[in-house]
């Protein structure tokens, strides 16, 4: 059974060093790591996809911090299920739990020490999913809006969202939905010549007549 560091650095980062000084500390061969190195737009990681094809069952993972495994919370959740389901010990050196000695004929301990793993990162995850839609929520709430009632973007100057299908529809469109809503023809007539739903136009003939 191997083992193997997994090595990630972003352009602003200055802890490779450090990353790298667990190579002694856990006794291992320049073969043996994994370094991708990453900037803030960029989050490829061809170093670490190629790790998790040499990786085997009964193999540990070693990483200076969970955050090393995603670009965020979620992604590193999902990492630790596929590492559990590939039964690849996990050891993450700022968590002490994790790099004590272990038989590997004891299985049960590794497997409860992901499951914990995996535990708190879900909850860990489900927090920040919260507060990233609570800010967006907040982002939006506090954007100007035009004549039509549209949130405007401050970057752009466009509006955000998708448009209506009252904005999309062609001028044959508007032609049919008016003679129903005039009832010159039925609404079954409009449904078929306009390729609207029937809840559309009525949404559609709520807003024209208010």
């Amino acid at each position: 059974m191997r083992k193997y560091l997994y090595v990630r650095v972003s352009t602003t980062e200055q802890n490779e060093t450090r990353q790298l000084n667990l190579k002694e500390k856990y006794n291992l061969r320049n073969s043996d790591i994994f370094i991708d190195k990453s900037s803030g737009k960029n989050f490829d990681r061809p170093a670490y996809k190629k790790l998790k094809d040499e990786l085997r069952a009964g193999d540990s993972l070693i990483v200076m911090s969970l955050d090393r495994l995603g670009r965020d919370k979620q992604q590193a959740l999902n990492e630790l299920r596929e590492l559990k389901e590939k039964r690849i010990r996990l050891i993450v050196d700022d968590i002490p739990t994790t790099t004590i000695e272990i038989d590997e004929k004891n299985q049960s301990i590794i497997e409860m020490i992901n499951n914990i793993l995996i535990e708190v990162y879900t909850t860990l995850a489900e927090e920040e999913l919260k507060r990233t839609k609570l800010r967006q929520k907040q982002g939006i709430e506090a954007m100007p809006t035009n004549e039509k009632g549209k949130k405007i973007s401050k970057k752009t100057g466009k509006e955000i969202g998708r448009p209506s299908k009252q904005e999309n529809l062609s001028k044959e469109q508007k032609r049919y939905i008016e003679a129903w809503i005039n009832k010159s023809i039925k609404l079954s007539d409009c449904i078929v010549f306009t390729g609207l739903s029937e809840a559309t136009l009525y949404r559609i003939k709520r807003k024209i007549l208010k």
